[in-house]
C-alpha cells in the first residue's frame, strides 16, 4: 500500500513531523509506504515568511501548488490520500477536491487544531477560507482528529472519527536516569522551572508568571528557562534564561528541565490544542504542573500524572510542592512515563493508524466491486 501524505508546511515544522513523519517507519514495517509532499518545503517556507516581496511569496505559494499537483498526476500510483490539516494553508480545498474527484482517493483528514475557527484580520480570514475545512471533514472517507474534543466536531458533521493524540516515539523520547527517584537534572544547582513553545504561545505563560515572582520574592531557588519565546516577551521581575528554539536541540532542551510548565488559555481556540506539551514532557519524565485545557482532559490526571492549576495560587502551590517534594516529582514522572510508553507514543498508536489505512483501502476497493 502507498499513500499520498499533503501538508501546508515541511518536516521541520512540528505538526507535519510528528503527525506523519514519525509514523513512517511504524507504518512501512505494516508494508504502508508513505510519500510526504508539502506545500511549503524548506526553502519555499523560507521565502513565505521572509520579508520578501508578494510577488515572490506568490511564486512560492504556486511552486508548492505545482508540486502536489504533480504528486496527484500519478495516477494509480497511490491508494489514499492522507492530508494533515490542509493541503495548503490559504484558498479553497482545490487539491483535497482533485484528490477525491480526479484521482479517486480514498482521503483521510487529520487535525490537530480548531482549524474551523477563522483568526486573524479580515484578509488573513479570508484567504484562510477556514470554511474548507467542514467541507473537506464531510467528504473524507475518515477523520484523525487529536483530541476528544476535535473529534466530536467532526463526529459532529457525520464522519468517521478516530482519535489520535499528537505523540513522540518512546523509544526516543526517554528520561533522564535522576528521573527514577525525583531527582533533578543538575544536583548542586538550582532546579530548572521551564516552559518550550513558540513566540505566538508565549504569552500563556502570563497564567503563571505571578507564581513564579512569588516564589522568587520568598527566596525559593530555582532557575526560569523559556525556550522559544524570542527576545521580544519580557518577563517583568524575573530573570529567564532565554534561548531559541532548535529541532537538533529539542529533545534535550525537554530532559534538561526540573518542572515543566504547561499553562493554556480557556479560549474556544485553545480548547481545540491537543495537549502535545505535557505529552513531551510525560515522555522524558518531566513532573509538569498544566491547565486542564483541550486535548490535556483527555489523560491528564490530576495528583497521578501531573498537577492541574486554574488560578494563579494553584500554580504557586503546584510549583513550590513540585520544587520541595522529591517523591511527588517521582511518582509523577513515573506515572507519565507509563502512559507515554501504554498509549501515547507512535510506536502504540503506529498500529492503529495502519489499521484505519487498511480499513479506508478495503473500503474503496469493496465500492469499486460493487
Amino acid at each position: 500500500m502507498r499513500i499520498l501524505a499533503l501538508a501546508s508546511f515541511p518536516e521541520r515544522m512540528a505538526a507535519t513531523r510528528f503527525r506523519i513523519a514519525a509514523y513512517a517507519p511504524a507504518l512501512r514495517a505494516r508494508g504502508i509506504d508513505v510519500d510526504l509532499v508539502p506545500w511549503l518545503d524548506d526553502a519555499t517556507a523560507a521565502v513565505l515568511y521572509s520579508g520578501a516581496g508578494r510577488a515572490q511569496r506568490v511564486r512560492a505559494g504556486l511552486a508548492g501548488l505545482g508540486r502536489q499537483l504533480r504528486a496527484l498526476g500519478a495516477r494509480g500510483r497511490y491508494d489514499a490520500l492522507w492530508v494533515q490539516r490542509e493541503a495548503m494553508m490559504a484558498g479553497p480545498p482545490v487539491i483535497e477536491a482533485l484528490g477525491m474527484a480526479g484521482a479517486g482517493l480514498p482521503l483521510v483528514l487529520d487535525y490537530d487544531d480548531a482549524i474551523w475557527i477563522a483568526q486573524g484580520g479580515p484578509l488573513r480570514r479570508v484567504l484562510k477560507c477556514a470554511w474548507k475545512t467542514d467541507w473537506t471533514i464531510r467528504r473524507a472517507a475518515h477523520v484523525i482528529a487529536g483530541s476528544s474534543r476535535l473529534g466530536a466536531h467532526a463526529h459532529a458533521l457525520g464522519a468517521d472519527v478516530t482519535v489520535l493524540p499528537t505523540v513522540v516515539p518512546a523509544a526516543a523520547w526517554t528520561p533522564l536516569p535522576c528521573r527514577q527517584d525525583g531527582g533533578f537534572a543538575s544536583p548542586g544547582a538550582p532546579p530548572v522551572v521551564g516552559w518550550i513553545g513558540t513566540h505566538s504561545t508565549a504569552p500563556q505563560l502570563d497564567l503563571v508568571l505571578p507564581a513564579l515572582r512569588r516564589l522568587r520574592g520568598e527566596g525559593v531557588p530555582f532557575q526560569f528557562r523559556v525556550v522559544g519565546a524570542g527576545q521580544d516577551v519580557h518577563f517583568e521581575g524575573l530573570s529567564a534564561v532565554r534561548r531559541p528554539w532548535r529541532e537538533d536541540l529539542e529533545l534535550h532542551d525537554f530532559q534538561s528541565l526540573d518542572v515543566g510548565l504547561a499553562p493554556m488559555h480557556a479560549t474556544e481556540w485553545h480548547e481545540g490544542k491537543c495537549g502535545f506539551k505535557q505529552v513531551q514532557y510525560m515522555a522524558v519524565g518531566v513532573p509538569h504542573v498544566t491547565s486542564l485545557v483541550g486535548g490535556a482532559r483527555d489523560f491528564v490526571e490530576h495528583e497521578r500524572n501531573a498537577l492541574v492549576a486554574a488560578s494563579a495560587e494553584d500554580w504557586y502551590q503546584s510549583l513550590r510542592r513540585l520544587l520541595h517534594d522529591r517523591a511527588l516529582r517521582a511518582s509523577l514522572s513515573a506515572a507519565g512515563r507509563g502512559l507515554v510508553e501504554a498509549s501515547l507514543c507512535t510506536e502504540r498508536q503506529g498500529d492503529a493508524l495502519a489499521d484505519l489505512f487498511a480499513r479506508v483501502v478495503a473500503q474503496r476497493a469493496r465500492r469499486s466491486r460493487g
